[in-house]
């Protein structure tokens, strides 16, 4: 192998590299993280395929439209105790927003989709957040996911920076009405909620037609995959047996409505085609497998990509 080292000026660069955080609180903890409640959302995640299938599931608050209500009761029964469960399960998660750009001249506006319970925005110092974003919005379509992070966001006195917002992020009217114009966006993210979004391609339309044009917008997506792009490189049978896992894990995941991602999801994107107001640059990809809490066998793939608009 080459071993190489890079030597990079960014004193004229617009975005300024920024410390980054595990939690907002000083132990590190926002959340019970306890064997009991983690079992608890899992059996609470196992069992509602199958609460469905009875017509057992609790009503729905959202009247929005079926993916919302589908959501909704979903994530209702389970709010308090969301990322007790996720914390051991997103593992890009991390490494996404630790990549994201701050704007140098603390106006940064950033607009987090499916932000739930806006558990991603601890990720970044109380600190950075104040002094680099002019505005954080936090968009899911689950009204009880947001009650958390309101509460989460007035805990630290961020209510002035970070607004929630309850909206369907594919129905471009509601986008316009509840979002700033088109073009003025620095950064959208996607952590782990492209996959739970039904109509994939409006949702990526309406992210490039929020952010900034000619490099200035990022787009930053971190989610589960159904394989990685270097599957072709295994050794038979080990691809063949992969293939199986991926298979099986496509079936386990869409029982609570996730879908996961391939690399044809972003290739309108990429190419400009369509309606999709790109073309759009890949400039990172990394994607690799990891473990579930309580279900050691599975290991599906995920990974993270960042885009911007050329």
């Amino acid at each position: 192998m080459y071993f190489s080292s890079w030597l990079v000026i960014v004193k004229d660069c617009s975005h300024s590299i920024e410390k980054r955080s595990i939690s907002w609180a000083d132990d590190a903890t926002t959340f019970d993280t306890s064997f009991l409640t983690t079992l608890k959302t899992a059996v609470q995640i196992v069992w509602f395929p199958v609460k469905s299938f009875l017509g057992l599931a609790a009503a729905s608050k959202n009247t929005t439209n079926k993916h919302g209500k589908n959501i909704e009761a979903f994530y209702q029964d389970q709010a308090s105790a969301y990322d007790s469960f996720r914390e051991n399960f997103l593992h890009a998660r991390g490494p996404m927003l630790t990549c994201i750009p701050t704007n140098k001249e603390g106006s940064g506006v950033w607009v987090d989709v499916g932000g739930g319970t806006a558990r991603n925005l601890e990720f970044i110092p109380v600190d950075v957040i104040k002094h680099k974003f002019k505005k954080i919005y936090v968009v899911d379509i689950s009204p009880s996911l947001l009650e958390v992070a309101k509460a989460r966001v007035e805990t630290q006195g961020l209510s002035d920076i970070v607004e929630c917002v309850c909206c369907d992020f594919t129905d471009e009217k509601s986008v316009k009405k509840a979002l700033p114009k088109f073009g003025t966006i620095d950064v959208v993210t996607f952590s782990y909620s492209l996959s739970m979004i039904p109509d994939k391609a409006k949702a990526l339309d309406s992210a490039c037609k929020l952010l900034k044009s000619a490099g200035k917008g990022t787009l930053a997506v971190a989610d589960f995959f159904e394989y990685s792009s270097r599957e072709h490189l295994l050794q038979y049978p080990i691809q063949w047996l992969r293939w199986l896992e991926s298979r099986a894990h496509k079936h386990w995941f869409k029982c609570d409505g996730v879908n996961l991602l391939t690399d044809k999801v972003f290739e309108d994107m990429i190419e400009g085609n369509g309606k999709l107001p790109g073309p759009m640059e890949k400039q990172f990809e990394e994607k690799f497998r990891g473990s579930v809490p309580l279900f050691p066998i599975l290991r599906p793939y995920q990974g993270f990509c960042l885009f911007q608009k050329k």
